[in-house]
């Protein structure tokens, strides 16, 4: 009798974070739905963004900041070591690396942006930005959060906030430091922390960010096998609507911040 095929070896680059392996996760799931006969290995890759947690993103330079939360799993790729890497679509540079390509993006969660008050707030029943104080300190890494804060609330203080979700949680919790923050509200779902959203804030005086709500792929471009692999979790809508906002932003010289 003979013995049965082994399974062929798909090897996966993420980042660490809970959320981008809770993402990660997502995508092998739906691959193995349609490809019972790969195994798949993930591979965990610390990157720029993930290590420099003391300044804003716009203070690591252009250059730098292109690929803050990609390099390292684009490197893998191009080393080799990795069939295909994960990403939040609304963090991939709009031009990629030469040797890659966006092979899949996924069906789009909900992009809007979040608040998360703190809970002093809360006690007292305040569940929105418009009930807060003026004063009130409101963290975010994004400068375009920053610059629609600054419009609609000139009286907020911007205060810079970087890290996952869980220490950006532990950040507004645990000290005094921050009223609230502000999030993308699909990131919170995707780590199953949905019940701590207190506002969501309105797409048309929030505009939310380029690929905001859809997970991005990325593989060789002559890796011919894994473009066809990925294509099948390719959610057309979402294709479309997110590959106009990204040339839109590379025409626009904008970046991920």
């Amino acid at each position: 009798m003979s013995s049965p095929k082994a399974k062929r070896t798909i090897f996966v680059s993420s980042r660490k974070s809970q959320l981008a392996m809770a993402q990660t996760n997502t995508v092998i799931a739906m691959l193995e739905s349609r490809f019972p006969e790969l195994e798949f290995v993930v591979g965990q890759e610390d990157t720029v963004g993930d290590q420099v947690l003391d300044r804003h993103l716009s203070d690591l330079g252009t250059s730098t900041a292109s690929g803050l939360f990609t390099k390292s799993l684009e490197d893998a790729l191009l080393a080799k070591t990795a069939t295909f890497a994960v990403h939040s679509l609304k963090d991939m540079p709009t031009t990629l690396p030469d040797g890659l390509v966006l092979a899949a993006i996924t069906k789009r969660e909900s992009p809007e942006d979040a608040a998360v008050i703190h809970p002093k707030h809360k006690e007292k029943g305040i569940k929105t930005l418009k009930e807060l104080p003026e004063g009130s300190i409101i963290g975010t890494s994004s400068l375009r959060r920053e610059a629609l804060l600054r419009s609609q609330f000139p009286t907020f203080e911007i205060k810079t906030l970087r890290g996952n979700i869980q220490t950006r949680l532990a950040k507004l919790d645990e000290h005094d430091d921050y009223d609230a923050i502000i999030v993308a509200a699909c990131g919170f779902r995707r780590g199953e922390l949905g019940d701590r959203i207190d506002e969501i804030l309105p797409m048309d005086t929030f505009g939310y960010g380029v690929g905001q709500g859809s997970i991005g792929v990325e593989c060789r471009s002559d890796d011919e096998e894994t473009i066809e692999m990925l294509k099948t979790i390719t959610d057309e809508k979402s294709a479309q609507l997110c590959k106009a906002e990204r040339s839109l932003l590379y025409h626009l010289e904008g970046g991920c911040q």
